[in-house]
Formats: C-alpha cells, structure tokens, sequence
C-alpha cells in the first residue's frame, strides 16, 4: 500500500513537478534578464574604453608620422593644404603610415586645369581616383557612427571622391579660409600658417547669425601651414611655383610655445550625406580631399561644443541643421555665414571628450568642460601663453 501511495504521489507529482520546474525556468529567465540589463553598459562601456584606446593609438601613429615627415625634410612638418582641393595633409603623410603603394599612384605636383579661371584648384583625377578607391582604418576612430564619403552628387553618385575622416590637423585657434569684411586675409603666411588672422568679431551664438560674440583673436602660428593663390598667380609657371615644395611647410622649429604645449591633431565627426539638405554636396567635416575647407580644426570653442561649426561655402556643406531656434537638439550643429571661413570644432562620439594628440607625440583625452581659457591657447604655437594639459 506505501509502495503504492508512492508511485501514485510520483505520477501525480509529475505534472505538479512539471509545473514547478516551468516557474522556475521562467524565474530564472528573469534573472538572466535583469543581469544582463545590468552588466550590458558595463559591456559597452568596456568596448567603448577599447574603442577610445584604439583612436588614441590611431593619433599616435599619426603624430609619430608627422616626426618621421620632419625627419627626412630638414625639420619641416607635412604641407597642411597645396593647391587647394587635391592635396593635403592627409596625402603626405601616406609613406609615414604604410600606405606607400597610393601615395605612388598620386601625383605628387602642382598640375594645373584646363579651366584657367578655377587656377587649378579642383579635380586631378588621377588623385580623384586614388582616393576614390582607398579606405585608410588609422584615419578612421572605431568610436565613428559610419566610415562615410564625400560626394559632389550624394543624390546620384554618393562615392565619387575620397574618404572622409575622423583626424584633423590644428589650424591655430581661430579658422581657415579667405576673409572679407570680418577677417584680415594672409594671402601666403607660411609662419603664421592658417589663412586667418585677427578672427573679429562675428555673429555666432547659440541661435545663429545676429548676436555678436565680440571675441578677438589672433592667429598666432598653428602647427600645420595652408598656402593660398594670390591675386598676382596668374599665369602656371608662377602658380606652379607658388605651390613647389616647400612651400606651405612649417618648420618645426617655429613652434615657440613646445611641442607639449600645442595640439597637433584631434578628432572630427563624419556627418551622413542628407540629400534634403543637398543632393550637390557632402557635408564637408572630415574630407580632406578638399585641401583646407574641411580638413583642419580649431580650437576656437571648445571640443564637442554647442556653438555649431561654420562652413563658410554654403547650406550645401553643412548637413546637420536645426528646423528653427536653438542648436541645443542638434547632435553635430552646423552653420553657414556670409563670410568665407571655415571653423570646425573637434569633436567625438566619445562619451565626455575628445582625444588629442600633442606635438610631442603624446596623446591626452581632453574633456569637453575644458576652459576655453586653456584650449585656446593649445591650438596657437607662437603665442607666449604657458599652458598646458591639466
């Protein structure tokens, strides 16, 4: 009779068992859930800290590339922009980055257009083809959303030119192009290096064009030079001869301020191409195959700054604007003013800052609380203020 009680209590128990064991499953399926939940930011937090160390080794080769460029030219850094739009930077530092094979299949010269009156600033393409067809990962940080392309038709022909990029060279504390009525233009200042000088006052606020900032800057040196046509280029010989080597080269020497002391390159966004923006043109932020529009930043504001980088080409160039009022909603905000310069601040996707590397090789992660007091004075090499990285 026990014997059997027990095998009755067994089959009975059986679906009571089954029962228990499915609450238990259930049970324990939310826990695995509720740890997961917790250890996932850990997770991602973890792979974002090897994300950023990769982008900081990324810096260092370039920095270093920079040394060994200084190394075999007689003291001068890489030319920062030669003739505009086919070469910059970004090409000289090829052989210095393993990447000798499409540094050959450039065409390392002044060549002019047919077109006299665009003084040979647009297309080579046996350039044009050479970037088309590269992807270069240490000009690319792991933390970037895309690996993105300019274009001159987004619309139609969204990979016909180069990489953008996630690097950018300083240009000093102010900005780079032509000035008019709110900057002094340098025609061709290979010491003071960037295109602008006396940045003047300007209408950029945090809801655009309107409020004057009333904020005076010199130019001051910056690390990498920019060489400009002047009115007096017109003929090829003397072109040709304005952008010779080595000309828009900076001599390391001219870095007054030491090389620990000065920002030699950060980071930038790679903005998507919106075609409801435009369907001619890329967001120009990180295409260095357009020689000094988007190839260099600032430290004018501070890294992932909500005042919004300025253009100076056009609504066509600038992808990530706000429908009406405040920057504050924007992610990477953007703008265009009437005068000619660009002003492209480093940022990142790095939760907090931004990483930059020194003249001297070394690379610190820069906070985006940093003092504007401090920043600023890291991107100029020539002016006498004794700061450095906290």
């Amino acid at each position: 009779m026990t014997k059997f009680s027990i095998v009755n209590l067994g089959r009975g128990g059986g679906l009571g068992r089954r029962a228990f064991t499915l609450v238990e499953l259930l049970v324990v399926i939310a826990i695995i859930g509720v740890l997961i939940a917790l250890l996932l930011p850990a997770v991602q937090a973890a792979r974002e800290a090897a994300r950023r160390m990769q982008c900081s080794n990324h810096l260092k080769q370039l920095a270093l590339a920079c040394h060994n460029h200084v190394d075999i030219t007689s003291g001068q850094l890489p030319v920062g922009a030669r003739d505009w739009n086919f070469l910059s930077w970004s090409s000289f530092l090829l052989p210095f980055i393993e990447q000798q094979s499409l540094y050959s299949a450039m065409l390392i010269r002044y060549e002019d257009c047919t077109d006299t009156t665009e003084r040979g600033r647009y297309d080579h393409s046996t350039n044009l083809v050479a970037w088309r067809n590269s992807n270069i990962n240490v000009y690319t940080c792991p933390s970037s959303e895309k690996s993105l392309r300019y274009s001159a038709s987004p619309a139609t022909n969204p990979n016909n030119a180069g990489p953008k990029v996630n690097y950018l060279p300083c240009c000093g504390q102010t900005g780079v192009g032509f000035g008019t009525s709110g900057c002094s233009f340098i025609e061709d200042d290979t010491r003071m290096n960037c295109w602008l000088s006396n940045f003047a006052a300007s209408p950029w606020a945090d809801a655009g064009a309107g409020t004057v900032e009333g904020d005076r800057l010199d130019q001051k040196g910056a690390m990498f030079g920019c060489i400009a046509l002047t009115a007096n280029d017109s003929t090829r010989p003397l072109r040709a001869a304005r952008f010779a080597e080595p000309n828009g080269q900076v001599p390391i020497s001219t870095i007054t301020d030491g090389l620990s002391n000065t920002v030699m390159f950060s980071e930038t966004v790679q903005v998507e191409n919106n075609t409801s923006y435009s369907t001619t043109a890329s967001d120009i932020r990180g295409d260095t195959y357009r020689g000094a529009e988007g190839a260099f930043f600032s430290t004018y504001y501070e890294p992932n700054s909500r005042q919004p980088d300025n253009t100076g080409l056009g609504y066509s160039h600038c992808h990530q604007r706000p429908v009406s009022g405040s920057y504050n909603g924007v992610k990477y905000p953007c703008w265009i003013y009437s005068y000619y310069y660009v002003l492209i601040s480093a940022r990142s996707n790095h939760v907090g800052g931004v990483n930059a590397a020194l003249g001297d090789g070394s690379v610190r992660f820069v906070t985006e609380t940093i003092s504007r007091s401090v920043w600023r004075p890291l991107g100029a090499a020539q002016d006498g203020i004794p700061v450095a990285l906290p």
